[in-house]
């Protein structure tokens, strides 16, 4: 599924908000378990967001 970069920097300005609204929820533990997780799913959409900028850039 194609994701266009406006969309992705969309969806990770969004889950930003999220994973501080978790972190501080869980009183600031970055090893809860929400957290991490959380924080996993933050890190494969900004892979994802990475690679779509790099097409970009190549087919420039």
């Amino acid at each position: 599924m194609f994701m266009s970069k406006e969309l992705l920097y969309h969806v990770i300005t969004k889950m930003y908000a999220r994973l501080n609204a978790l972190i501080e929820s869980n009183h600031y533990d970055l090893q809860s378990s929400q957290v991490q997780s959380y924080s996993k799913r933050l890190d494969r959409v900004l892979l994802r967001y990475s690679r779509t900028v790099q097409k970009e850039r190549a087919r420039d």
